[in-house]
């Protein structure tokens, strides 16, 4: 992480280095300054420095960072003719920080790995079993499960997490209300650890816990207050993590399908407590195998359900404009339009319509963008059932039955 500089940067010595002042400077009673020659930690640039260090190393192997994701590199076949890399996609490298995930044929990654061990010293070069605190499994069908059991259980000992038996979904049944002006200044001492609490729910909810989004939707609108209905929820998520831990999130090989992109979106008009904006969910996957997931507020109220279902499948759209941008470079270009599923057929009439009405010219033009889309063959959209719209464990409370039967459309099994 120690990269070279550009010029040195002047820090003031520390002082457990008080011992190894020169005389002169005892003498004159100044203190000395240090030149940095390398990115260290605590340095604004060293980030910047290290990544772009990293990038000219990658490049120097053949690699090139996506446009959209420059943390994701490709390395292609070369053109026999041109000997310029343009063919099919060898290798795939994820970059966090300095750790990375490489992607490819044994004999491909050998290449790439013999010119990283000229710049660095690699602490592993073996299959993946852990990254970023997820642990990874493999069946003897190539699947993998993905899990985060271990550091769900470092959770439970920081925070003094215990299982509750009675916690079967992540949210009480109750709503989640706003606190009053009295509880408002008694929270004001909860504040830090809630917020720590939630942050380290977002971590889950994003790499493996689908099932926890639609709650830190709810959780993360209270943080700079939270009410005692939002504590008693917050604590009723934890013990319901708690008690799944052993939950794990499984890439079926044979639910890929050739990596055709697909979604659904949904929507859950005035569901808010604290105003009158709504939720938008939506669920990305290739083939079967969910890859994107989000819940969140609608940044304007609406009018209809029409206006709040029409806002989310937009939000919908941009993700998947995005995320078939960044198929295309990955070497899985999407060839058919993106198949949307929705439950509101007004919505859907609203988008593929050529003239706005009444119900769509209020709309904030923004989101109007899904209709271009439409139209350039990007989307298709299509009608499901409600009971049938994955996304709808996104915007609202389920019963546990229903809540159960959709983990396993969320790629969640327990753990065998």
């Amino acid at each position: 992480l120690n990269a070279e500089r550009d010029k040195p940067a002047y820090i003031r010595m520390p002082e457990v280095f008080a011992d190894r002042i020169p005389e002169k400077f005892k003498a004159n009673k100044t203190t000395p300054v240090l030149a940095a020659m390398k990115g260290i930690y605590g340095l604004r640039e060293s980030g910047h420095q290290w990544a772009q260090h990293l990038r000219r190393t990658l490049e120097s192997a053949g690699l090139v960072p996506t446009r959209l994701e420059e943390c994701v590199y490709t390395l292609r076949d070369k053109d026999p003719a041109t000997h310029i890399r343009n063919g099919r996609i060898l290798v795939l490298i994820a970059v966090y920080v300095d750790d990375l995930l490489i992607c490819g044929k044994p004999e491909n990654i050998k290449l790439v790995v013999r010119e990283l061990v000229k710049h660095y010293e690699l602490s592993k070069n073996e299959r993946v079993n852990s990254f970023l605190g997820i642990d990874v499994e493999y069946t003897m069908g190539r699947d993998m499960r993905l899990s985060q059991q271990r550091a769900i259980e470092r959770m439970m000992e920081t925070f003094g997490i215990q299982e509750n038996p009675r916690a079967t979904t992540p949210l009480l049944a109750s709503p989640i209300l706003p606190p009053s002006e009295e509880e408002r200044e008694e929270s004001q001492n909860q504040v830090d650890l809630y917020r720590r609490k939630v942050g380290t729910l977002n971590w889950f909810a994003m790499a493996t816990r689908p099932d926890l989004a639609h709650a830190l939707s709810k959780l993360s609108r209270h943080l700079a207050a939270p009410s005692p209905t939002a504590i008693r929820n917050l604590h009723r998520t934890l013990a319901y993590l708690a008690n799944t831990r052993h939950y794990e999130f499984v890439i079926a090989r044979n639910n890929l399908s050739g990596c055709v992109l697909n979604g659904y979106s949904d929507a859950s008009w005035g569901n808010n407590n604290l105003d009158p904006r709504s939720t938008s969910g939506v669920l990305l996957r290739l083939g079967q195998t969910p890859i994107f997931w989000k819940a969140q507020t609608q940044s304007l109220s609406s009018s209809s359900s029409m206006q709040a279902e029409f806002i989310a499948a937009a939000l919908a759209s941009d993700y998947i404009f995005y995320m078939r941008a960044l198929l295309e470079e990955m070497g899985a270009e999407q060839e058919e339009p993106t198949l949307l599923r929705l439950d509101s057929t007004a919505a859907i009439g609203a988008v593929t319509s050529d003239t706005l009405t009444k119900a769509t010219k209020f709309i904030a033009i923004r989101y109007h963008r899904i209709r271009d889309f439409v139209r350039d063959s990007v989307l298709k959209l299509s009608y499901v059932m409600s009971a049938e719209n994955l996304a709808d464990i996104f915007t609202k409370q389920q019963t546990i039955a229903l809540f159960k039967e959709q983990l396993g459309h969320l790629a969640l099994k327990v753990k065998e």
